[in-house]
């Protein structure tokens, strides 16, 4: 299933019918028209700071790889090992050209782990393990965050009395047991904040989920804002 970005033409594939019912409902943009929509919409300070971060997060990233980048067989290649990769690699093509899948095999492929039931420990396992990879390879990990929200957090806090850490103010909260950040979280009172967008109600059974095993956790007050 296909459709083509309003903006730029270019062919967007859906796997599901759904999700192009719903992305011809919200006349939503490719990733690429999306990001730049949202980029412009940043006022020049917001802009300065999110490159800022970006830059910092390359240049560690970058150092931690050129530092303990053998341990995982990745090696700065010279001008002169990429020709000989170039020329080695001439005339060949992929052991895959011309031998398609069988639709039998596509469907044992799909099928294999449909079905499984993972429990919240071992979630919390994996989680943690992907966690701990991206920071041994990149040096930090940095969730997404939504600086509207940013906005919203703090002023609940300065109406309730709370003073909320979040992404804009010392950084989002890390719940390491669980792998978790919150949007907001008042460590002298014990309080969680998060914020949820409307497409938040296509997962209400996770997001409740979720918040019992924060204050299982962590024996806190979890305040939700929705928008």
């Amino acid at each position: 299933m296909k459709r083509n970005c309003p903006i730029c033409g270019k062919g967007i594939r859906y796997k599901q019918k759904s999700h192009l019912t719903d992305a011809v409902r919200k006349n939503r943009k490719c990733k690429s028209c999306a990001a730049k929509i949202y980029y412009l919409s940043l006022t020049s300070i917001e802009q300065n700071k999110r490159n800022e971060l970006i830059r910092k997060s390359t240049k560690v990233a970058m150092s931690k790889l050129k530092k303990e980048g053998k341990k995982w067989g990745i090696y700065e290649r010279t001008k002169e090992i990429r020709q000989k990769q170039s020329h080695a690699m001439k005339g060949k093509s992929s052991h895959r050209k011309g031998n398609p899948l069988l639709d039998e095999h596509r469907k044992r492929i799909g099928e294999s782990n449909r079905g499984k039931v993972r429990t919240a420990r071992t979630k919390r396992v994996l989680r943690a393990i992907r966690l701990r990879q991206l920071k041994e390879r990149f040096g930090q990990v940095m969730p997404n965050y939504n600086s509207e929200a940013c906005s919203i957090i703090e002023e609940y806090g300065k109406q309730h009395g709370y003073n909320f850490q979040h992404a804009e103010n010392g950084g989002e909260f890390h719940i390491k047991e669980l792998g978790y950040w919150v949007d907001g979280y008042d460590a002298q009172q014990n309080v969680v904040i998060e914020y949820y967008e409307n497409w938040h109600q296509k997962q209400i059974q996770k997001d409740l989920r979720r918040q019992q095993e924060i204050e299982k956790h962590m024996a806190c007050t979890f305040i939700r804002i929705a928008e």
